[in-house]
Order: C-alpha cells, then sequence, then structure tokens
C-alpha cells in the first residue's frame, strides 16, 4: 500500500512539474520568454506551431502560424543562432528594455520585439516585412520547396532527416551538371566575344577555358548559397556550409582575376612581338608578378577579415 501511494505522489509531482514548465514557457513578460516560447515549439521533437505563434499575437490563427514559421526560416537561412542567456529576461535580475528589442542588430534590424500592454511580441513593422525578407532568402519562387521536402521521408541518417539529406545530394547533383553546362555556355561566349573583338590576333588558348570554368564554378557556388536555405539545415549544420561557400567565392574570385590577367598579359605579349624593343617582354614579366602577388595578398586578406 506505502508503495503505491509512493508511486501516485511521485506521478502527482511529476504532473505538476511539467504543468509549471508549461507556464514558463508561455510566460510572455520578458523578451526571452517570447522568443523561448517561438522557438521552443518549432523544433522538430515538439513541433507545435499553434503555440509557438502566442509570440507573434493574442489571436492564434494560421496567420500568425505562418509567420512563426516564417521567422525561424529567416533565422535559419541566414545562419543565425540565437543565444538565449543574452536575451534580457534568462536571469531574474535582467535589465528589461522598455518598448522594444532587436534580437540581431547588426545582421537583421527589421526582426524585433515590441511591449504591448505586459507582454512582448514580434512587432507589427516585423510581420510587415515578413513576406519581403523571407522572399530575398528564397529567390525565384524557391520557397515553395519548403513545403514540398518535408514530405518525403521523416527518417533520420547522420543527424539530418532523411529529405534533407536527399535534398543535399539532389542539390549536388544539380550544381555539378549546372557547372558542366554554364561552364561550356560561357566558354562558348567568351571566345566569341574575343574573336570579334581581336580578329586575327585571336587565338583559342587554355586560357580561356580557364576563364570559363571558373566563372562556372562562381556563379554554381553563389546559386548553391542562394537555395541551400530551402533544406532548413539546423543552425550547427548549415553555418559551416555556409562560412565554406562564402571562402569558395573569395578563392574562386582571386582565381578568376589571376586567369583574366594571363588573358590581358597573353595579348599584350604578342603586341609586344611586333615591335622591335625587348624591354618590352621584361616590363611586361616584371609587371605580371607584381600584380599577381598584389591580387593573391589583397584577395586573401579580404576572407581572413
Amino acid at each position: 500500500m506505502k508503495n503505491i501511494i509512493l508511486v501516485f505522489v511521485c506521478v502527482l509531482c511529476f504532473v505538476f512539474s511539467s504543468f509549471s514548465q508549461e507556464i514558463r514557457e508561455f510566460d510572455l513578460t520578458t523578451p526571452h520568454g517570447t522568443v523561448y516560447n517561438h522557438l521552443h515549439y518549432l523544433q522538430s521533437d515538439r513541433y507545435r506551431p499553434e503555440l509557438s505563434a502566442r509570440s507573434i499575437s493574442t489571436a492564434v490563427d494560421e496567420k500568425s502560424q505562418k509567420e512563426a514559421i516564417r521567422i525561424k526560416q529567416i533565422l535559419d537561412a541566414k545562419g543565425l543562432f540565437i543565444v538565449m542567456s543574452k536575451i534580457p529576461g534568462y536571469e531574474t535580475g535582467d535589465s528589461i528594455p522598455e518598448n522594444t528589442y532587436v534580437i540581431f542588430p547588426e545582421e537583421l534590424p527589421d526582426l524585433y520585439l515590441e511591449k504591448r500592454n505586459d507582454n512582448w511580441y514580434y512587432s507589427k513593422e516585423t510581420l510587415e516585412r515578413l513576406p519581403q525578407i523571407h522572399k530575398s532568402l528564397y529567390p525565384m519562387g524557391s520557397d515553395f520547396l519548403l513545403d514540398i521536402f518535408p514530405k518525403f521521408g521523416t527518417g533520420k541518417f547522420l543527424g539530418l532527416m532523411m529529405w534533407q539529406f536527399i535534398g543535399f545530394l539532389l542539390f549536388l547533383l544539380t550544381a555539378f551538371l549546372s557547372y558542366m553546362v554554364l561552364s561550356k555556355i560561357i566558354d562558348l561566349i567568351i571566345s566569341k566575344v574575343a574573336k570579334n573583338r581581336l580578329g586575327d590576333d585571336y587565338s583559342d588558348n587554355q586560357i580561356v577555358h580557364k576563364i570559363a570554368r571558373i566563372i562556372g564554378l562562381l556563379l554554381v557556388t553563389h546559386l548553391f548559397s542562394l537555395f541551400l536555405p530551402v533544406l532548413q539545415f539546423p543552425i550547427a549544420f548549415s553555418k559551416p556550409i555556409y562560412l565554406i561557400l562564402d571562402i569558395l567565392k573569395y578563392i574562386f574570385f582571386i582565381i578568376l582575376t589571376l586567369r583574366i590577367l594571363d588573358l590581358i598579359i597573353f595579348y599584350a605579349a604578342k603586341w609586344a612581338e611586333k615591335t622591335e624593343s625587348k624591354m618590352d617582354d621584361q616590363l611586361l614579366i616584371i609587371l605580371k608578378r607584381f600584380l599577381q602577388i598584389g591580387i593573391v595578398v589583397f584577395g586573401f586578406s579580404i576572407v581572413w577579415m
């Protein structure tokens, strides 16, 4: 009998503990409580957009639920990780702003909270600008994929949802095929323009082909980074990917500049061959080395800034 009473008491304690936890999660009297409630109920293991929408408006409807989801999609797309302990209201003695609180003043100044009556909600201005911000992060109507991809594969593989893993592989395949097509098209365009401009001086050399391939890589890398937010990767996974893509874009741009320099020097050397002075050839070699060093140093200084 005593054991039954003990079990009953433990169950009651667990129920009341869970209830108090829910009450804390619904506390919107601080910026921390509002942001916590918003993001807590949009996690994959406790997905309740109708509860998350309480941070949007007092009237929880389909519109407020969609707005709550969009805000999280924007944060994920920009790779912004919210450190909850830094938001006012995390500690009891935290200083609470009077009217507004901007979560990311530099990266996303249009996303902020405002105090209405005694509670904090995402501001009306933020909600008005949501469609515009969302569209800029999901270009060319790619946001429709946000509704399609999650319907395929709900299991997990290597810490990702199966649809995310499959989508990533499809993106890689698409990027490779796009590179093959774009590099060929760009090669033809550059060759045709060079031939029209240079006439008899045109020479179909490997430099033109290298420039076309680098431009193809640069375009594909940029397109890949534009469409990657559709996969809705966790911040811990997406942030290093965005960093790698940004570094690759800078490196490809440096290589592209070097290849364009090679092309200019190549045709300058052909022009120098028509002159009798040998000084022109030597000056071209010195100028080429000087510019190459300058491009590399300047380019990598920007990468590491």
